[in-house]
């Protein structure tokens, strides 16, 4: 009995201990060695507050249990996606983009503002934003006390943003227009659709609401009174206790700061089209709706003046001035401190993180990367036949050097130094020429 009384006495003391451990202990400022923690404050921020269970507030979403927010994070993606299409010369016009650039008051930016991105950095990019909607929905719905939660706080206008687009979301997962709804043939089933496609187009507008809403909070004295800075301080945890570092970090703060230019864009876009119409209904025709109407360079110059640039002289705190601040100071902390060496060698052993390698398999493996770079270059740019040792089935077509010679002053379009008129050849011949004519009687086959 005194064995298993010790057991017991012993499995609540380690619960206490790896509770105490998970705890985020507050550190003194000016004793932080660290001049990128001492920067954000994010320990400070945090302390008192169960680790795991913060990251557990920005964690992917779970479709079943989280249906709203599922809904959410799909209206997200939709509305970047349409904000792109907006965010170009044709449709708000140059003088927009340099203002959604801008970043301080009277120093116009040297480019407007490139809304193009790839798949990946959309997916990058797109999964920055959806983990601070994660981080303020789990906080608000899942109820959690002050000892709890990060001490941000949501302003009227936010609180009232946030209600309307959870109203929106409910109003599409609780089956009246939802999504995953079987269709139905006829004129009740395209109704339907109509139903699914305007309630999800309400979700997005809520959302950017939100959003912008998250973007327009003036801050008093602790920038940690934004949602914006607050969840960021939660994606800064690491596994193992550890922090973000800076080179890790700025991406993400480039990420926010890029797609919440996108919304403004966005937004005066939805306003200026939301004003003509309004005129228009009143009986006024479309061109002097048009002409009537906020122009977008002026909606957006107001949005950027208000909260999308550095605090001036005459200005006030914003997340966004805060983000761009951060930013600037993370990436001079990664242009001017030294990387971290992740190579090493023992011997004749070649140590990279949890790999090693002797100089002939670093030799090997070389030479096979070549190899199969030669292979793919014959194979795929020059459209040769190869062989099973990657080389080209009748050789490689000869290049005269010596009869190429360039012209810089030749400023004719498609001109190319390896078909011109030169000493020793003539336009169309040689190698090239030759190479072509090949590739053409091949083609057939």
């Amino acid at each position: 009995m005194w064995d298993e009384a010790q057991a017991m006495i012993d499995e609540g003391l380690q619960r206490v201990k790896d509770a105490a451990a998970r705890k985020i202990e507050a550190t003194d400022e000016s004793r932080e060695p660290n001049p990128w923690l001492r920067r954000t404050g994010w320990a400070r921020h945090l302390a008192g507050l169960d680790r795991e269970r913060l990251r557990s507030l920005v964690r992917a979403v779970d479709g079943e249990d989280e249906a709203e927010l599922s809904v959410i994070h799909h209206a997200l993606c939709q509305l970047i996606r349409k904000a792109q299409q907006v965010a170009v010369t044709v449709v708000v016009g140059q003088p927009a983009l340099f203002e959604a650039h801008r970043k301080e008051r009277g120093v116009k930016p040297s480019k407007p503002f490139n809304s193009r991105m790839d798949k990946t950095t959309f997916r990058a990019y797109t999964g920055h934003w959806v983990q601070l909607l994660s981080f303020v929905f789990r906080v608000e719905e899942e109820g959690l006390e002050p000892g709890e939660r990060p001490d941000y706080r949501l302003s009227s206008g936010q609180r009232l943003a946030y209600d309307g687009m959870i109203e929106a979301a409910e109003a599409v997962v609780d089956g009246q227009v939802g999504t995953g709804r079987h269709e139905q043939e006829g004129a009740d089933g395209s109704r339907r659709q109509d139903e699914q496609e305007k309630a999800e187009e309400e979700v997005e507008r809520r959302v950017l609401r939100f959003c912008i809403e998250l973007l327009d909070h003036t801050l008093g004295d602790h920038q940690y009174q934004s949602a914006i800075v607050s969840g960021l301080a939660v994606c800064g945890l690491r596994e193992g206790g550890q922090w973000a570092k800076a080179e890790d970090f700025t991406p993400r703060l480039s990420g926010v700061i890029k797609l919440a230019r996108l919304m403004v864009v966005r937004q005066a876009y939805e306003a200026r089209r939301q004003s003509i119409a309004r005129k228009v209904g009143r009986g006024t025709s479309q061109a002097h709706a048009e002409e009537e109407s906020p122009s977008h360079v002026a909606l957006v110059q107001g949005m950027t003046g208000r909260f999308m640039m550095l605090m001036g002289s005459e200005g006030h705190p914003t997340p966004m001035d805060w983000m761009l601040d951060t930013r600037s100071y993370g990436m001079h902390i990664q242009y001017t401190t030294a990387a971290e060496g992740t190579v090493a060698w023992v011997g004749e052993t070649l140590l990279y993180q949890q790999i090693k390698l002797g100089m002939d398999q670093v030799r090997g493996m070389v030479l096979g990367l070549a190899a199969e770079t030669r292979r793919l270059l014959v194979r795929d740019l020059l459209m040769l036949e190869v062989d099973g040792e990657g080389e080209a089935v009748g050789g490689l077509p000869a290049i005269d050097w010596h009869s190429m010679v360039d012209n810089p002053n030749e400023r004719q379009v498609g001109w190319s130094s390896a078909t011109s008129s030169t000493r020793g050849g003539t336009r169309g011949t040689g190698w090239r020429g030759g190479w072509s004519r090949s590739r053409s009687c091949g083609s057939d086959s």
